[in-house]
């Protein structure tokens, strides 16, 4: 077998493989020796017919496809393994020489993971930025929950910006009453320009009783299209004013968040803000540490196909939590005048930063020797079919569809790997915290009041080998 190898981009290689004559000739006369068993030839039973009269009922363009149909994913196969290569997907096969008395040459384009060198991950030093929580910080947090128990009180005076305007509108486009405008008893919060461009500044100081008519320009980019570049005639009778209205923070407020008094509050919002900050340092450290590493690594290209897995990921994750806010993907798209190819364009840098992070996490988890137990995968299984249980803890359809697919070959298989992953990430993030940690001496040591990371001098790189590639399969 004669094998040449090419890069063409994208992390894809193109192997063109020649099978010698001798190896080409004993597949076919296998191949016709299959042939041969199942003839069915008046006279002579099934598998009994002489290799003379076989040979005049069989053409050679059939043994030829019968050799190629049964040898050539053996033959692929073993050219891969020749060349060491670690495949991600499915090959394009294509036959390009196949006469007679000459080699069988055909052609493999397939995507491959690249050499992935790693440096010296284990000298990497992260420190975790100190949680604080400053008197400004309480207050601010308190402020908001009073803003958010805010309410609107009436009051005879002239609206301002803060306050909700209360009135009948009508509008007018060319001389006829335009429907999407026209309002009455209407509430307006005025300071956010939500009604209509300069509507806002129409309204302050107009109080209760007050008419007023005015004329607005639309600009030409604006959203609904018959009303762009267009004037637009409003009238306005004012009904009144509500000013907003925050309560005071008191012992009565605390009560109503479930407090006993305002210093309980204030400890409870204290906590609240130590774990919300607590759970970003930690991962702002998580990060920083996968950055570290990566900068470790040495430059490789990270396969088109992989680039794309991401993307995919990605537009279903963002499609799930579009559904949990009530919209969909096709409307998000639509009001932000995108295609779904805009969308994976702009998310394609972050996509190849992850795919390539994954890479060098899963050559660390080789030369650790990570792997994923039986038990971690039933537990983790376990763990993602959680939300697809009922009331009474039974698996609901699509639990036994997602259930299906997690024990299927290619789910085990996707579940180790995300285990493995997820083991190799925490020893680094250990490797990275223990290097971290003060050495131990006669003075106090100081508190960490930033995070900061440190890569040591590299020692001599490891770079993945064959033995490698087999283990992380």
């Amino acid at each position: 077998m004669e094998i040449t190898q090419k890069s063409i981009g994208q992390g894809k290689v193109e192997l063109t493989i020649s099978i010698p004559v001798a190896d080409v000739a004993k597949a076919e006369e296998t191949a016709f020796r299959k042939l041969q068993l199942n003839l069915k030839v008046k006279g002579f039973r099934k598998g009994k017919v002489p290799d003379s009269i076989a040979r005049e009922q069989v053409t050679l363009a059939d043994i030829r496809s019968k050799a190629i149909e049964d040898n050539l994913g053996k033959w692929y196969i073993e050219a891969i393994d020749k060349q060491g290569l670690k495949v991600i997907t499915n090959p394009e096969l294509q036959i390009t020489e196949a006469a007679e008395d000459k080699p069988l040459v055909f052609t493999a384009i397939i995507s491959v993971y690249p050499e992935v060198t790693i440096g010296d991950y284990k000298a990497i030093k992260v420190k975790h930025r100190a949680v604080k929580v400053e008197a400004a910080d309480l207050t601010t947090a308190l402020d908001n929950l009073r803003q958010e128990q805010v309410r609107y009180e009436d009051k005879d005076k002239a609206v301002a910006d803060g306050d909700v305007a209360v009135m009948d509108i009508g509008a007018k486009l060319d001389g006829e009453v335009v429907k999407a405008f026209t309002r009455s008893g209407y509430e307006l919060y005025i300071g956010d320009g939500y009604f209509a461009p300069g509507f806002d500044d129409q309204i302050k100081g107009l109080s209760k009783g007050d008419d007023k008519t005015f004329t607005l320009h639309m600009p030409a980019d604006y959203p609904l299209e018959r009303f762009r570049d267009k004037d637009l005639v409003f009238t306005v009778k004012m009904l009144g004013t509500k000013v907003r209205v925050m309560p005071e923070l008191n012992d009565e407020f605390a009560q109503k968040l479930q407090a006993k008094d305002v210093a309980d509050l204030q400890e409870k919002v204290k906590e609240s803000l130590v774990k919300m900050r607590t759970e970003q340092t930690e991962r702002d450290f998580q990060t920083e540490v996968l950055e570290a590493t990566a900068k470790l690594a040495g430059e490789f290209e990270v396969p088109h196909v992989l680039i794309e897995e991401e993307v995919h990921k990605m537009e279903h994750e963002f499609e799930w939590r579009l559904k949990q806010q009530g919209f969909s993907l096709s409307q998000f798209l639509e009001t932000k005048k995108q295609s779904m190819e805009d969308l994976h364009k702009e998310w394609h840098p972050h996509a190849e930063k992850v795919s390539r992070q994954d890479m060098i996490i899963d050559q660390i988890s080789v030369i650790e020797k990570i792997q994923a137990s039986e038990a971690e995968v039933q537990n983790e299984i376990v763990a993602w079919l959680q939300p697809y249980r009922d009331n009474q803890g039974k698996l609901t359809q699509k639990g036994k569809d997602s259930l299906r697919s997690l024990m299927s070959e290619n789910g085990q298989l996707y579940m180790r790997q995300l285990i493995r992953r997820e083991k190799t990430r925490r020893l680094l993030y250990e490797i990275a915290t223990q290097n971290a940690a003060p050495k131990t001496t006669d003075k106090k040591a100081e508190p960490v009041s930033e995070t900061t990371a440190e890569i040591a001098k590299p020692k001599a790189p490891h770079k993945s080998t064959k033995a490698d590639k087999k283990d992380n399969s």
